[in-house]
């Protein structure tokens, strides 16, 4: 199984400024709070960081395990017999960092269900404790969470032959779809109506996941290619709702390539696991990021100007 790794650059900024105030020891302390003060409600969702962990190899090093906590819990039961029953307990949808201390580097192993790094960065900032100054105040202090970039993926789809493939992966939901769509999009209400009847036919058949597909025909025209930009530029790609926007292009070598749009931009790595627990997730990903991966985005932080600031405790 495949884990796609996304980084990210993390500074304790001051006003306008970013500092170089050792992150590690923000997480040290946030990790000493009793665990009900650890608990924030984002969004109408709970979440928490659930452990800190330290690099044995690299003192500064954390790893950590972020976890939304789900509003509707599913149910458990049997293939061999028509029982279900509700889960008592909370139903937890983690995502593992590791924060590399020299690099000012998150290094994220994404998964479609777990906190995205707009919430940590959210969840990070309700800890700080500015006494009372503003926002706009220069001395305010908050955590950036800064995406490293790659190629745009837009950009190769405007430059390859033709679309063959659109697919919209989406979670099934009771939320309003055209909300997803911008207002001025004139298909806005087409392709919302689509969405709302695969959802229909997602739940008939007990899946929690409908899909929006369009394909190119054999012996048919490609999708147009205008029509299929304006409907990606269109969509709320960072909503939590959207899975994925994967794109099949033939591309200028004459060959198909898969392009997922979820992450527009943003540097990423595959690695393979064989585990899905905190410990076995967070070693996977030190191995493979000081291993085979050679450290990538590792120089990232130098293109900042740091001040110097070394705060005992922000809490």
């Amino acid at each position: 199984m495949q884990k796609r790794l996304l980084f990210f650059n993390v500074f304790l900024c001051k006003g306008n400024d970013i500092t170089n105030y050792p992150v590690h020891r923000f997480l040290d302390d946030l990790i000493n709070l009793g665990v009900s003060d650890r608990f924030q409600t984002i969004e109408q969702t709970k979440y928490k960081i659930n452990a800190v962990r330290l690099d044995e190899n690299r003192t500064y090093n954390r790893e950590f395990w972020f976890c939304k906590y789900r509003n509707d819990r599913p149910f458990i039961g049997d293939s061999e017999s028509d029982d279900t029953d509700p889960i008592d307990s909370d139903v937890i949808e983690p995502t593992v960092f590791n924060f590399i201390a020299s690099s000012h580097l998150l290094v994220m192993g994404y998964n479609n269900y777990g906190p995205s790094y707009n919430i940590l960065q959210i969840y990070l900032n309700r800890f700080i404790n500015n006494n009372g100054l503003s926002e706009d105040d220069d001395n305010f202090l908050h955590f950036k969470v800064i995406p490293v970039k790659s190629v745009d993926q837009m950009m190769l789809i405007r430059n390859a032959q033709y679309i063959s493939k659109v697919d919209i992966e989406y979670r099934v939901s009771d939320a309003d779809y055209s909300n997803l769509i911008d207002g001025n999009y004139r298909d806005r209400p087409i392709i919302a109506d689509a969405m709302e009847e695969n959802k229909r036919v997602s739940e008939l058949l007990g899946s929690n996941i409908g899909n929006l597909v369009l394909k190119k025909g054999r012996f048919r025209d490609p999708i147009d290619m205008n029509e299929a930009l304006a409907l990606f530029a269109n969509l709320d790609l960072d909503n939590d709702l959207i899975r994925d926007v994967k794109v099949t292009v033939k591309d200028e070598y004459n060959k198909n390539k898969n392009i997922s749009l979820k992450n527009n931009g943003l540097l990423y790595e595959y690695i393979t696991i064989n585990g899905n627990t905190f410990d076995y997730l967070r070693g996977a990903i030190r191995e493979e990021y000081y291993g085979r991966l050679g450290q990538p985005a590792s120089n990232e932080h130098v293109q900042f100007i740091m001040i110097n600031e070394n705060y005992r405790n922000l809490l």
